[in-house]
């Protein structure tokens, strides 16, 4: 995990979170960048363009915006691991 994004960028398969209020957290892989945010009590998940709302408890989809390809998968686990992480730097780093 990075807290400074220029040496996240230059890593793969790395997390950057930054010190502040918001609770998001960033995944690099092959040069793509994914997020997670916590907002409102649900996940909301972003790659690329696309945009998936989850349920916080459980991980269901409850809405999502797909831009370009109609085919489009996503693994799950990605997002419950950045969520683990997500709430582990939240208390340390008391954010």
């Amino acid at each position: 995990m990075y807290l400074d994004y220029n040496t996240f960028r230059l890593e793969d398969k790395s997390y950057y979170i930054k010190s502040n209020q918001e609770e998001r957290i960033y995944y690099i892989n092959d040069g793509i960048i994914s997020s997670l945010t916590k907002e409102n009590n649900r996940y909301s998940y972003q790659i690329n363009e696309n945009i998936i709302q989850l349920n916080i408890e459980n991980f269901t989809i409850t809405d999502y915006d797909i831009k370009g390809k109609e085919e489009f998968e996503i693994d799950l686990r990605q997002v419950a691991e950045m969520s683990v992480i997500l709430q582990g730097a939240k208390q340390l780093l008391n954010i």
